[in-house]
């Protein structure tokens, strides 16, 4: 698929989405497709025909989330040929039905109101957009009586990758660093983490009458990637590079330099080279830890709520929109939590003068024939 197609794709899915708003709203998971004979599911009129719920669903939340199904799905349409004796509702127009604006797609949704509130305060579009999902009525599969739920959550071991240390200072990183992954994705900010967390899709009907639970499970996996010192040589760390960085990273203006185009630069540490290294992987482990406690603390009670609570309603779409909202509540309560906490620890451990720094001091050579970093932690 070409990038423009699929920016397309992902527009289309988001505007059903947002479409799909808290009160209920059906999706076009409830038309089914286009072309299929089987009636639309969930409380609607199953003798009505795709057209004929269009129409009804025009009336029902208006002209702008009809259109928004439309263009979501370009195979929906207001005329059936196939249901004769709807040949009347089927072809009614849809009146003075305005196009949606093209800005959706570049972070300014114009869809209904209710679908563009922010869930709450402090969260992006991200977790705007998914609290919209969860929140509407979601799609109810038959249950043919208990079964069991797999269940998956688990924290990785870490990943871990030798990297010069000497190198990362030249390119301005750190010379150690853990990056939290949640089922396989980055978590970079609370919208990052809203991303990683599944939300319950479906549901099904409980064991008990008047009863429903999730239909398929949830898995959340956690695991630290970590940048950890590779071995030192028999001198140190050693890397060669051009003049330019040499200034402007070390600060070197030794007039024996500036004849130079490229600079040799050897990193020693105060406390033993080997010790240093050791010392590295060993802060990191610090946020290891926190990788370990954050999902124990939060993120398997998520996990567990939605793969074990059961809600209770005699209408069933009710009773899975009730879960779906119970579960929204947790997860942004877990999301805030973890983000606090690891935002908290990384300052901790990682902000000036903190346990996790070190300090360089630079010294160049006779002639300029090396540049000699010395790093102390």
């Amino acid at each position: 698929m070409r990038p423009v197609d699929l920016q397309m794709e992902k527009c289309r899915q988001a505007g059903e989405r947002q479409a799909a708003n808290s009160t209920g709203v059906p999706t076009l998971a409830d038309l089914g497709e286009q072309t299929s004979t089987t009636p639309p599911s969930g409380h609607y009129d199953r003798n009505l025909s795709t057209a004929g719920m269009l129409l009804r669903m025009q009336r029902t939340y208006g002209n702008r989330y009809v259109q928004g199904l439309i263009q979501a799905k370009p195979g929906l349409r207001l005329k059936d040929n196939r249901h004769a004796h709807e040949s009347d509702q089927a072809t009614e127009p849809v009146a003075n039905v305005p196009p949606l604006s093209t800005t959706i797609c570049s972070g300014e949704p114009v869809l209904a109101r209710e679908a563009t509130q922010p869930i709450q305060q402090g969260h992006g579009g991200a977790a705007a957009a998914k609290g919209v999902q969860t929140g509407g009525a979601p799609p109810i599969a038959s249950s043919s009586g208990p079964r069991a739920i797999r269940r998956k959550e688990e924290v990785l071991a870490p990943g871990v990758t030798p990297a010069n240390p000497l190198e990362r200072l030249l390119n301005g990183d750190p010379d150690g660093l853990t990056t939290p992954f949640v089922n396989g994705i980055q978590i970079s900010d609370t919208d990052k983490l809203d991303d990683a967390l599944p939300s319950a899709l479906n549901y099904s009907a409980g064991a008990a009458p008047d009863t429903c639970k999730v239909g398929k499970a949830i898995d959340v996996i956690s695991q630290a990637k970590i940048i950890a010192a590779t071995e030192p040589g028999a001198k140190g760390w050693t890397a060669t590079v051009p003049l330019k960085t040499a200034q402007d990273v070390l600060g070197v203006n030794d007039q024996n330099c500036a004849a130079k185009k490229n600079i040799d630069v050897r990193m020693v540490a105060k406390i033993g080279n080997a010790a240093y290294a050791k010392l590295v992987r060993t802060a990191e482990g610090d946020h290891e830890a926190m990788v370990k406690a954050l999902h124990k603390k939060y993120l398997k009670p998520y996990h567990d709520l939605v793969n074990s609570k059961v809600g209770s309603d005699k209408d069933l779409r009710k009773c899975a929109e009730g879960l779906s909202k119970d579960f929204r509540t947790a997860e942004l309560a877990a999301i805030d939590g973890w983000a606090k906490e690891w935002t908290d620890s990384t300052d901790k451990w990682d902000g000036k003068g903190g346990p996790h720094t070190s300090k360089a001091s630079v010294a160049v050579g006779a002639n300029c024939n090396e540049v000699v970093v010395t790093i102390n932690r």
